[in-house]
């Protein structure tokens, strides 16, 4: 009877770990099927992130392409402009004799010979008359020199 009691409570007790293990084998199983189909909705979701990054580059390299002729242009009105405010500020600085140089009206050659003339002689004449005295400049185009140098000067 004892073997037999004994025979009845291993088979119980194996029936019970058996009917357990079947469940957590079904909760194991259920649990991986979960899983599986969580991973599969996050492969979809990042497959939809990379054909949406896609679209965006292709988005932000059109624009690029459509800005650059704009940025070419507005570098070119900056370089422009800054070639002119250099010129204004390189005429302010210039004197006149510079100017008349510049323009090509007398030479420097000229304007250290009436410096020379001027030095030896004592006069208090202007380089201006003592351009027009030697002749190197007529008195008409000195006028139109001193008029747009003073535009120049504003």
């Amino acid at each position: 009877m004892e073997t037999m009691a004994i025979t009845l409570v291993i088979s119980l007790a194996l029936v019970f770990i058996f009917k357990g293990e079947g469940r957590r084998g079904r909760l194991f199983r259920h649990s991986m099927a979960a899983l599986e189909g969580e991973m599969a909705r996050i492969e979809v979701k990042l497959q939809g992130l990379r054909e949406e990054q896609e679209r965006l580059q292709t988005s932000v390299t059109s624009l690029q392409a459509r800005l650059q002729p704009h940025t070419i242009a507005a570098v070119n009105a900056v370089e422009v402009n800054l070639d002119k405010q250099l010129r204004r500020s390189m005429a302010r600085a210039e004197t006149f004799e510079q100017h008349l140089v510049r323009r090509g009206l007398v030479s420097q050659e000229q304007l250290e010979k009436v410096a020379s003339y001027r030095q030896g002689s004592g006069s208090d004449l202007p380089t201006e008359e003592l351009l027009v005295m030697f002749d190197y400049i007529s008195a008409e185009v000195m006028r139109r020199a001193k008029a747009d140098f003073g535009r120049q000067q504003v």
